[in-house]
């Protein structure tokens, strides 16, 4: 995987899974913007870490690259809840599920990037 498409997995990634966690923070306050909760802020960059780290794992074909996709986008919420954790009244992690748009922008993240994964394999 080349650098250009490394990053604009990591970045889509971390946009799609800190919009998550302000999308919890914010609750059912659909109206607020999520780019300005401090939840996003304060997820952004553990998302785009950990996203730079699985961003080469995307784009296998099948059921089983898919659920790779989803195990991984699993990892990279698990792993930026922990780390949200550690800071003072940012345990949103619980908060996920109960907010449809929080998952659903977790199931836009894995499905875009596995989307964009496919498309660059089969371009080889």
């Amino acid at each position: 995987m080349d650098l250009k498409h490394r990053l604009i997995s990591a970045f889509l990634l971390a946009a799609l899974v800190a919009s998550a966690f302000g999308r919890a923070e914010l609750g059912a306050d659909t109206e607020a913007s999520v780019l300005w909760s401090p939840a996003f802020r304060a997820a952004f960059l553990p998302a785009l870490a950990l996203g730079w780290l699985a961003a080469p794992w995307f784009g296998r074909a099948g059921a089983m690259g898919w659920a790779v996709a989803g195990a991984l986008v699993l990892g990279i919420t698990l792993g930026t809840g922990g780390v949200l954790a550690l800071l003072p009244g940012m345990g949103l992690l619980p908060d996920l599920p109960r907010q449809p748009l929080s998952l659903a922008a977790l199931a836009f993240a894995a499905g875009a990037v596995q989307v964009l994964g496919l498309r660059r394999q089969s371009r080889k």
